[in-house]
């Protein structure tokens, strides 16, 4: 099938009698960190962050990362990111100090999908900074000149930020971001991404020396290891809470109870 080029796309887009038709909404639930400058994810209760790409642990569909700190770090830690005042804006945070930004391409780490690639592009957009506090409380992103293999026409970000307090101290971090993506076909899709519950990670050590009783009283205070249920074991299951379809996503842990014993091959019951 063949569409029309961009140019064409957006002055239909914008015309005033151009309406939309609700298709297919999906929800998610990921805990995601930033790790070596990239956005890494795992589904809710998980062991451990998933070694694959956040993307790859996605699916299809449209999706996008960056408002953690991905973002910021190609903007305003980028000697060839260019920026100039705009004056005072009003937004939803109040007023705001606005700032245009642009870096281009060869200095852009922006990537948008192409058919089975990544590619790089240059990228625009405002930073809306709290005259106050001088913390960025808006940010947009928007991708220019974006390969025809994207098939898209327009991709534009907004993330909004907010100080969050993680034990004694306060961090800028991202509250929500909105995803806008315009295709050659027409199609839209809108990616509104909710960040709640975050929180330091941290690690601790003990060494002991001489002391084989506090150490194996220790050993016994852990948590029991899950129980290995093995490969191609038959298990009856029933939910032990109704699924609400109006507010559960993908990657929500549910709980299920046994209803019958379950016997692997050579033991007993359980």
């Amino acid at each position: 099938m063949l569409f029309p080029p961009c140019d064409e796309v957006k002055p239909e887009r914008d015309a005033s009698d151009h309406a939309t038709e609700l298709f297919l909404t999906d929800r998610l639930r990921l805990e995601v960190k930033v790790s070596g400058g990239t956005e890494i994810g795992s589904w809710v209760g998980a062991s451990q962050f998933d070694a694959r790409s956040i993307f790859d642990l996605v699916g299809r569909g449209p999706f996008g990362t960056g408002a953690l700190g991905t973002f910021l770090s190609d903007i305003f830690d980028n000697e060839a990111a260019r920026f100039a005042y705009n004056g005072e804006v009003l937004a939803d945070a109040g007023k705001l100090l606005q700032y245009s930004y642009q870096v281009p391409r060869e200095a852009s780490h922006y990537q948008v999908k192409a058919g089975l690639d990544w590619q790089v592009v240059a990228f625009a957009g405002e930073a809306g900074i709290d005259p106050n506090t001088l913390d960025l409380r808006q940010l947009t992103v928007r991708g220019h000149d974006l390969p025809r293999a994207t098939e898209a026409c327009e991709v534009n970000t907004r993330v909004d930020y907010a100080r969050t307090r993680i034990g004694a101290t306060d961090f800028l971090l991202p509250l929500r971001s909105q995803l806008h993506i315009v295709t050659i076909s027409t199609q839209e899709d809108d990616i509104t991404t909710e960040y709640s519950g975050c929180r330091e990670y941290q690690s601790e050590s003990k060494i002991r020396f001489g002391d084989a009783a506090e150490a194996s009283e220790e050993r016994a205070a852990l948590p029991t290891p899950p129980v290995k249920v093995p490969a191609g074991l038959a298990l009856d299951l029933a939910l032990a809470q109704p699924i609400d379809t109006d507010t559960a996503a993908t990657g929500d842990p549910i709980e299920m109870q046994v209803r019958s014993a379950v016997r692997a091959k050579g033991r007993a019951p359980c």
